[in-house]
């Protein structure tokens, strides 16, 4: 299952990480830090939370994650999943 989690979640990638730096470059902005400095910081924390399943999962879009998911489980394995069966 970790498999095609980590398949239907990297199309995400790229707006997750978008919306990670702006949120917390907004919240670290009056920190008197450089910018850049604070956008290296978050791609790199971006990147190692990324690359652990479990932190993805709280980082991506949900509702289009579980949809995805849902579609993938029911065109490779036949399967319907309600959000009961999923909890």
């Amino acid at each position: 299952m970790e498999t095609i989690l980590e398949r239907i979640t990297t199309p995400f990638k790229d707006t997750t990480q978008a919306q990670y730096i702006a949120k917390r470059t907004e919240f670290l902005k009056y920190a008197g830090r450089d910018l850049a400095t604070l956008a290296a910081e978050t791609i790199s924390d971006f990147n190692s939370k990324w690359n652990k399943i479990d932190s993805r999962m709280k980082s991506v879009p949900g509702k289009e994650v579980i949809r995805t998911f849902r579609s993938e489980i029911q065109s490779t394995y036949s399967v319907n999943l309600s959000d009961y069966s999923i909890g």
